[in-house]
Parts: structure tokens; sequence; C-alpha cells
């Protein structure tokens, strides 16, 4: 079941706010339970989440598809695994 976009935004303005309020610039998440959480693919990807802005998802495999299931915008692909070999922000 595909959490709601509103839903998913929101997890992330109030990670966001937790972060501004201990000083931290931002958190790079790495289990799999908060990539989902956070992002919304259940794809193996990390995830940073800045203090301000938009996170970053980097995706290892399928990228496509981790761009499909995530509602961020901003994506990289970190290995030669990825479908379409591209190495770049969107």
């Amino acid at each position: 079941m595909k959490a709601p976009l509103t839903e998913l935004q929101e997890r992330v303005l109030n990670f966001q706010e937790r972060l501004r309020k201990k000083g931290i610039e931002g958190a790079l998440l790495v289990q799999r339970a908060d990539t989902l959480y956070y992002s919304g693919t259940a794809q193996n990807v990390h995830v940073y989440i800045p203090r301000d802005g938009s996170p970053l998802v980097m995706a290892y495999r399928d990228f496509l598809r981790a761009q499909a299931e995530s509602w961020t915008r901003y994506f990289y692909c970190t290995s030669v695994w990825c479908i379409n070999g591209s190495d770049s922000v969107r």
C-alpha cells in the first residue's frame, strides 16, 4: 500500500523541523524501513534529507522504478546496475 504524496511530504517536513531544532544540516538514511518511510520507494536506496529543501534519493539498481515510486524529484544513480546507466540528478 503506497502512502499518499501529502503524507510523505509531511513526514519529511516534520523531520526537517527536528533537524533545524537540533542544529543539524542534514541526515543520510540508509535503513530500508527509514528510506521507505520518507521516500515511498521500496528500492535499495539511500535518502539524504537536508535541513531545508528537497530530499535526494540515491538509487542503486532500478533507477527508473525508484523514480516512479518516490515522490521526490531529485534522484541520483549510484551504480552501473541502474537500468538506464544515467548518473545525473533529474
